[in-house]
């Protein structure tokens, strides 16, 4: 059954409200990650504390081949964390739009089941992005060639903004114009590639296929989804940056980091969830998912 937005929400709303245990996944991320990234610091600078150390000895430490390899090795490690959690987290939200309750178990059996092609999937994903940026960074340098000339290169290279001329500026705004405008496509694009991948059981390719067909035929849900889930974000920091002085400066960012863990990502995921079952048919009158129930090993 196609449901409209409001509909969407509000039952959504109310299989988040039914299943506070979607939190779990998130919280379990963000630990794992805070842990990782806590080692990665300590074993970066185990010779010499990071408080003692000056700018040029940090980009030392970190343009070293071993810090190197060591960074790289803690993202795919924190890329493993966010597939698994992540395609936990989706089969929790479609298990409870499916039977209104869901559990643990189905994010631990979730997760196992989705982990290697939702790993592939981000994988590709980011690949997808970093080319997007690379391709725009280039048309810009080109841009930037043409109109002022190989030395407006050079001196940005160098860090040197203040001798840049109107051409210079203007590259640099089309650029940047270019790089947002890429964000933002690719981010709607993409969005409901993860979805299609653990709701249908698809490899990672055929899941970024979908989820891009997906948006092609409903861009206005997938944009009000996203910019609804925007606007929540932002609605969370704003009261810690409109007191910078006050106390609440200082406790908000938690407040923030606890609001957006046990409420933002779970109720958007389950909101994401539900609008692909919705408009790829598989609601029936009552919201209730008619997949055939999923079997886990």
């Amino acid at each position: 059954m196609y449901e409209n937005l409001s509909t969407l929400i509000q039952r959504g709303f109310g299989t988040w409200r039914n299943n506070l245990f979607l939190a779990v996944p998130f919280i379990l991320q963000a630990g794992m990650i805070g842990i990782l990234a806590m080692a990665l610091v300590a074993l970066l600078f185990a010779s010499q504390p990071i408080e003692e150390a000056d700018i040029s000895d940090i980009a030392e430490i970190l343009t070293s081949t071993p810090s190197i390899l060591a960074i790289i090795a803690t993202l795919l490690v924190i890329l493993a964390a966010t597939a698994f959690f992540t395609a936990g987290a989706i089969e929790m939200a479609h298990q409870g739009t499916l039977e209104g309750k869901s559990g643990l178990g189905i994010m631990w059996a979730g997760g196992r089941r989705h982990f290697a092609s939702m790993y592939l999937a981000n994988l590709m994903i980011m690949a997808i992005m970093m080319a997007g940026a690379l391709a725009i960074a280039l048309l810009t340098a080109g841009l930037l060639v043409q109109l002022s000339g190989l030395e407006a290169l050079q001196m940005i290279a160098e860090g040197d903004l203040a001798m840049t001329d109107t051409s210079t500026a203007l590259a640099l705004m089309v650029g940047s114009m270019l790089m947002l405008a890429f964000a933002l496509a690719a981010s709607l694009a993409l969005a409901l590639a993860p979805y299609a991948l653990v709701v249908d059981v698809m490899g990672p390719i055929e899941a970024i296929r979908r989820g891009m067909r997906f948006f092609r035929e409903n861009p206005f849900d997938v944009f009000m989804i996203w910019i609804i889930t925007l606007a929540m974000s932002l609605a969370t920091s704003l009261p810690g940056q409109l007191q910078p002085e006050a106390g609440l400066a200082i406790l908000w960012p938690l407040i923030n980091m606890v609001l957006s863990l046990a409420v933002i990502a779970p109720l958007t995921t389950v909101w994401w969830t539900r609008l692909y079952l919705s408009r790829t048919g598989r609601l029936d009158r009552d919201g209730i998912d008619r997949l055939q129930e999923t079997v886990y090993l």
